[in-house]
């Protein structure tokens, strides 16, 4: 059993690192594993700066009591329109899921629409 959560861990890993939407690449440089938890953040950027001279400076804001945009990006899409980006995190989970659950002959069971 242990090695099945290490396996998933790692492959979810991947799997986020691989199909993480990127603009400028803040999200995905801030994708970290800690043992099996792993932590996806964007804290929010100079998106004039990096539209200028392609630089990430971190403005350590808080919007709307976030500091980060992370979880925006996967609940609504990226930039909050509805696009690709939207259930990214979801997508990538879910694919994982249904890889472990085919190599030990599980079910998996989705009812949330993805």
């Amino acid at each position: 059993m242990e090695n099945t959560i290490e396996k998933t861990s790692a492959l979810l890993f991947s799997n986020l690192a691989l199909n993480c939407p990127v603009l400028s690449g803040n999200m995905l440089t801030e994708i970290k594993q800690d043992g099996n938890q792993i932590i996806i953040e964007a804290p929010f950027y100079d998106l004039k700066l990096w539209e200028e001279k392609n630089i990430i400076v971190h403005t350590n804001e808080v919007i709307d009591g976030k500091t980060d945009y992370a979880l925006d990006v996967n609940l609504y899409g990226g930039f909050g329109k509805h696009n690709k980006s939207e259930g990214w995190v979801n997508r990538a989970i879910l694919q994982v899921v249904n890889t472990i659950a085919s190599e030990i002959g599980a079910e998996v069971i989705n009812e949330i629409g993805l």
